[in-house]
């Protein structure tokens, strides 16, 4: 029907189908009402898509944030995955294990590595504890720490900063 198929677009990213950033803002006070123990954000920021558009064109950036897209998907679920602006996006786990995401992130890193991409990770923690939840504080967190990964991506020989 007609207004489901607007409903659909007003919640997704139409290039890579994971929630949009309408989604997220309306969806991210909800997430303290979901969890028990904690919520893990993860914020990964797409190295040299401007470059991936100006050196393959567009349908090769296309691909390369329909491929990022995917790998957060299938590690946080299309509920939880959010493109929140051109190369950005922001993910979160309900109740996770804090513990393993270095490994994780290893994994899609590596994972997308393989397809020749680069993507800088930062992720933060919040423990439920009595206080209340403030969700944006922990997305400025992971991004924070995302810069600092993106930082460090760039001062490795032969990676240009021009993208940024």
């Amino acid at each position: 029907s007609q207004s489901r198929q607007i409903q659909y677009m007003s919640q997704n990213d139409l290039l890579t189908g994971v929630k949009n950033r309408n989604h997220y803002e309306n969806q991210l006070n909800t997430y303290p009402g979901l969890c028990a123990s904690n919520i893990i954000c993860v914020y990964a920021d797409v190295n040299g898509l401007h470059e991936m558009n100006n050196k393959n064109g567009h349908f090769a950036g296309d691909r390369m944030l329909r491929e990022v897209a995917e790998t957060l998907q299938q590690r946080f679920g299309r509920e939880h995955t959010y493109r929140v602006g051109g190369d950005e996006f922001v993910a979160f786990r309900v109740d996770g294990q804090p513990e393993s995401m270095p490994s994780e992130i290893d994994q899609m890193k590596h994972a997308l590595e393989k397809k020749g991409y680069h993507v800088s990770f930062g992720t933060a923690v919040r423990e439920k504890t009595q206080g209340s939840l403030d969700m944006r504080e922990l997305v400025n967190e992971a991004e924070i720490n995302m810069f600092a990964a993106k930082r460090e991506f760039y001062r490795q020989p032969g990676k240009d900063r021009r993208s940024r």
